[in-house]
């Protein structure tokens, strides 16, 4: 994919242009390499196609599990004391979907930024609920990172179960209404 980038080079002199890459992690990396402190990267909007969104409930699932194994790997990076970018740059590497992993990155460049981990996460409404963004909100603001990312995490680990109860405990009775239909209905 193409991406616009704002960088700064070894002197300190801006440069604004284009770059070919697979993921906007591989162009920051790729930025990195050649000598440049990224401050902003996006899609460049003059090349990218549209693309329909699927709705929000289609990947509840997916997203849940991607978020409860980042939460649980953010705590234990931050616990260790990896510094926050370089523990968002590790986990954008890591992550297992395309999405996931431009979501992380997006993440990763904001807080390079300056931005709090609070407010990147804003920009990703689908993936942080506002309860989640709330809580690491209090976190940054109480300096209690690692006791709040355990909670967090233990949450969501509860949260992710909890769904998938109610989904098998859901699998059945359709599977009943399904086969007595068809006998049913000639």
């Amino acid at each position: 994919m193409k991406l616009a980038y704002r960088a700064y080079d070894g002197t300190g002199r801006e440069v604004q242009d284009t770059i070919e890459a697979a993921t906007t992690m591989d162009a920051i990396e790729e930025l990195r390499r050649d000598g440049f402190f990224v401050a902003r990267i996006e899609a460049d909007a003059k090349s990218a196609p549209a693309r329909l969104k699927p709705p929000a409930w289609l990947g509840f699932r997916r997203r849940q599990k991607n978020l409860c194994e980042f939460t649980r790997q953010l705590y234990v990076l931050v616990a260790s004391g990896t510094p926050m970018v370089q523990a968002l740059s590790v986990l954008g590497r890591q992550a297992g979907s395309r999405q996931w992993k431009e979501v992380i990155a997006d993440l990763c460049s904001q807080v390079e930024e300056g931005k709090p981990l609070s407010e990147a996460m804003a920009s990703h409404p689908a993936y942080f609920s506002p309860v989640y963004r709330s809580l690491i909100s209090a976190a940054e603001s109480t300096g209690e990172f690692t006791g709040t990312l355990d909670r967090l995490s233990k949450l969501q680990q509860k949260r992710l179960h909890a769904f998938n109860a109610i989904l098998g405990a859901m699998i059945y009775p359709s599977l009943l209404l399904i086969i007595a239909s068809s006998v049913l209905i000639p």
